[in-house]
């Protein structure tokens, strides 16, 4: 009776990075050799280094493909880091009050619990 092993499967995080960073032309591609990769050396060095091993390839690719970007259309690249530095300030600086006005309403229906509506 033959065993049926099943396939080792890399970091499913490292693979959505690699995914959303990847050209769709080149995303098949790209994610084919890593696996291939990934499973030569999960059989040579163990499940646990190869999982570092794709952790670093990740790292490595999704760095050389946002280059590729920043050098193709530097401008848009500047605008959409500096649109992501502005969205994360906004949200930033409007959670405390959304924290506070959660508490409030919380508040309110502990001492009045008639105000809270049965649907």
């Amino acid at each position: 009776m033959i065993s049926q092993r099943k396939p080792v499967q890399p970091p499913h995080l490292a693979v959505s990075l690699v995914t959303l960073f990847a050209p769709a032309q080149e995303l098949e591609s790209i994610s084919g050799d890593l696996l291939e990769e990934f499973s030569t050396v999960a059989d040579i060095v163990g499940l646990a280094a190869a999982r570092s091993w794709y952790w670093r390839q990740a790292r490595k690719t999704v760095t050389h493909l946002l280059w590729s970007e920043v050098r193709a259309e530097p401008w848009l690249m500047l605008l959409t880091v500096a649109a992501g530095f502005w969205s994360i300030g906004f949200t930033t600086r409007s959670s405390p009050h959304a924290i506070q006005s959660s508490l409030n309403a919380h508040q309110i229906y502990e001492r009045h619990p008639e105000a809270i509506c049965s649907g």
